[in-house]
């Protein structure tokens, strides 16, 4: 058995051989994971129009909040009689690429 200055020699060769494994195996990974193409994003229907509950779900917001940004017209709709309120989707893309933080 060799004796280093901080202890054991073959010890310490081992540690440092197994650091050197481990450090090449998360190099790889991460390599192997940039090299994984980004899963596709699931395409909109081609629709024109959208219900209050559908595009509140497509933006990922509550109805609540959807009826607030359609009272302070940021959000533009179609009303069909009095009752029925359409979204288009030119609407939902022009407000995914805003920043809102109100």
């Amino acid at each position: 058995m060799i004796i280093g200055q901080g202890g054991n020699c073959l010890w310490e060769t081992f540690l440092r051989s197994v650091s050197r494994v481990f450090q090449s195996a998360w190099v790889l990974a991460r390599v192997k994971r940039s090299l994984v193409p980004a899963p596709a994003l699931p395409e909109l229907p081609a629709r024109m129009l959208y219900t209050r509950p559908e595009a509140a779900e497509l933006l990922a917001m509550s109805l609540r909040q959807l009826d607030d940004h359609i009272a302070m017209k940021r959000i533009r709709v179609r009303r069909s009689g009095s009752r029925y309120v359409r979204i288009p989707h030119a609407e939902l893309i022009r407000l995914c690429r805003t920043d809102r933080t109100d």
